[in-house]
């Protein structure tokens, strides 16, 4: 990896790096958004002059960039948006799986509204901060858990999926989950409702599939 030694540098990797980013899938459209086509240039030269000025103490960069963000920020969204095509269904459906992979309760809270609604088998909740106190409780026991998730169908601004995952609890039985769920997002992408049904089998160790 080459060291970062000079402006020079910097604008090489900035312009490579958001080159990358407006291609992407997920992040281009929200900088495309911001950004039109004729002010990337002169964005681009913004970047080089902040990172310039942070690297190597040469004041170029003036500005406040917090307050260029605020409404960014504020305007929270999850891409891809509704309405959803059969490839933006699948985007959503695979950003969540890997997301409940990961185990991590407040980042899976975040593609929830701040007040979504969810019945999780005969459990009802309601916003962010429960979504993370069931999820905080729900991987202490289901230990070694993974999930798989399948598209099953989607209209609009809901996606069904089918599911299974695996897990074990303190005593060492191992279980496979199967269960449905029905998702409803707000215009931003971000789940307002989940409603899912889900059956537990006892499995062997050997028997595991995931």
């Amino acid at each position: 990896m080459k060291i970062i030694e000079n402006r020079k540098d910097v604008s090489q990797l900035i312009n490579a790096f958001y080159a990358k980013i407006r291609k992407d899938v997920l992040l281009g459209p929200i900088f495309n958004r911001h950004i039109q086509d004729e002010n990337w240039s002169e964005h681009l030269t913004k970047l080089t002059d902040f990172w310039e000025t942070n690297l190597f103490g040469i004041a170029k960069f003036k500005g406040n960039p917090s307050a260029k963000h605020i409404n960014i920020l504020i305007m929270e969204q999850k891409h891809p948006l509704p309405p959803f095509t059969l490839e933006t269904a699948k985007q959503k459906i695979q950003i969540a799986e890997d997301a409940w992979n990961s185990q991590n309760p407040e980042k899976v809270s975040l593609a929830y509204t701040v007040d979504s609604e969810w019945r999780n088998r005969n459990t009802f909740i309601n916003g962010r901060d429960k979504i993370v106190s069931f999820l905080t409780k729900k991987w202490k026991n289901e230990l070694e858990y993974k999930l798989k998730k399948e598209y099953w169908s989607h209209m609009e601004n809901r996606i069904a999926v089918r599911f299974e995952y695996e897990y074990r609890n303190e005593d060492g039985k191992w279980f496979r989950a199967y269960g449905n769920e029905n998702w409803e997002f707000d215009n931003n992408g971000l789940m307002d409702k989940r409603y899912a049904s889900i059956n537990d089998l006892e499995i062997k160790e050997k028997d595991r599939r995931l």
